[in-house]
């Protein structure tokens, strides 16, 4: 019986130790893993967010692969646990390569310049307030080492040609960028060149926007071009995700019937900007003259959609388009307080006017 108990005893040594060596392994595996690939991804970490929100965004845009080891502790978690590496995270702006090792992200996210600088780009900027709003945090008098130009970056993303996956739709002649340059909160180094913060927001948008959204946007009958362009009206036009949606169905159906989008934003787009309010989009109202504004954005006069976006539509604009809401509304307007207000009829629309503007 003891010589029984003692062959016992090691077979389960040897499992154990084998069980373990396997574990070893896989972990080392996974540490180390690259799927060597060129696609960047960016990604944003925010000053104070939490190193389990960290992890999440790596794993869900593809930066990492992160499986699980043993008992729910995947390499992601035994890793920062063993080296204590996602305390020292910075905060920042990372473009960082997809299919990455856990161990070199480890390493990079923790070597963030710490003298960049948080600029938010908010949503439904058309690109002269995109550069304006660069141009005002990082030439602000702090920055001593500040060379961003604003009339550089407008020229740049007006005559855009570099290779985008996500630009091909765009109309032969047309190498504008105005709609691809994402509304986020960036990072920038204080030593960013213009290309530098061009390309970091456009990757941005695919991480955000064209990945994402591939499939959808490859069954559509519409280009991203032409969806963004929608996105962008709507980012203006109404203000809650609901309406967007119900709107991008409006519009969806006028272009069918080949009706005007009517939409006054883009009247305002084609005015530029108001040297008496000072302010791209003026608030005093479009009058008869205004309407009749000699310009391929101008929706009112002119059928179809204008040549491209008027402004950086957010995520849920652009959602909207892809998922419009089906209804039967053909017309809508805006009160003073910013309710959309909606008709099936133009008779309805009128006395809408006449009770809420």
């Amino acid at each position: 019986m003891k010589k029984i108990g003692c062959i016992f005893f090691v077979i389960i040594i040897v499992i154990g130790g084998g069980t373990i060596l396997f574990l070893i392994n896989k972990y080392n595996s996974s540490i180390s893993y690259s799927a060597h690939s060129d696609e960047k991804i960016l990604i944003t970490v925010d000053k104070g967010e939490s190193p389990s929100s960290v992890r999440d965004k790596l794993v869900n845009a593809g930066v990492i692969k992160d499986e699980e080891i043993i008992f729910g502790f995947t390499a992601y978690k035994i890793y920062a646990y063993a080296t204590k590496f996602d305390t020292k995270i910075q905060a920042g702006s990372y473009q960082l390569t997809k299919g990455s090792s856990i161990k070199d992200i480890a390493q990079i996210l923790q070597k963030a310049d710490t003298e960049d600088i948080k600029v938010t780009i908010k949503e439904g900027l058309r690109l002269e307030e995109v550069a304006d709003e660069f141009s005002r945090v990082l030439n602000a008098g702090t920055n001593k080492k500040a060379k961003f130009n604003k009339t550089d970056f407008i020229s740049l993303a007006k005559n855009y040609t570099a290779p985008r996956d996500f630009l091909t739709s765009r109309p032969a002649g047309n190498n504008s960028i105005e709609g691809y340059l994402f509304p986020d909160t960036y990072f920038i180094t204080s030593e960013a060149s213009t290309p530098d913060i061009i390309n970091l927001m456009l990757d941005n948008f695919a991480t955000k926007i064209y990945n994402p959204n591939l499939g959808a946007i490859k069954n559509n009958k519409y280009t991203i071009h032409q969806l963004l362009t929608v996105a962008s009206i709507v980012q203006r036009e109404v203000q809650t995700p609901a309406d967007m949606a119900l709107v991008s169905d409006i519009f969806f159906r006028r272009l069918a019937n080949k009706d005007n989008l009517g939409a006054d934003i883009t009247v305002l787009y084609a005015l530029g900007y108001s040297d008496k309010e000072g302010v791209w989009w003026r608030k005093q109202e479009i009058s008869a003259i205004d309407l009749e504004v000699n310009s391929p954005y101008n929706t009112r006069k002119f059928i179809g959609l204008p040549p491209g976006p008027i402004d950086s539509p957010g995520i849920d604009s652009f959602n909207a388009v892809l998922t419009p809401k089906a209804n039967n509304y053909y017309y809508y307007l805006s009160d003073s307080d910013g309710i959309t207000r909606y008709a099936k009829t133009y008779a309805e629309h009128v006395a809408n006017q006449r009770k809420y503007l």
